[in-house]
């Protein structure tokens, strides 16, 4: 599913491609404790934090995370 409001793109991860992300994106985010839930565009990647327990962008190429939100809802209101 892609989202665009407010010239932001999201794409919206389907169960198989979280499944493949470690090996398509080569990012082992089993092993950070990562779960990758949307392309954002420039590497960004929406993820959950399972040591944190939150959510924030990823940058895949970097492999730093940014932008930390409470819930999805946070971010579609700030992202969007």
């Amino acid at each position: 599913m892609e989202l665009e409001q407010h010239g932001s793109h999201i794409i919206i991860m389907s169960p198989d491609e979280v499944m493949s992300s470690p090996e398509d994106l080569q990012v082992d985010f089993w092993g950070k404790r990562l779960v990758p839930l949307a392309d954002c565009f420039d590497n960004d990647y929406l993820i959950f934090d399972l040591d944190k327990q939150h959510y924030c962008l990823f940058n895949i190429v970097d492999e730093i995370d940014f932008d930390i939100y409470a819930s999805i809802y946070d971010f579609l209101i700030n992202k969007t």
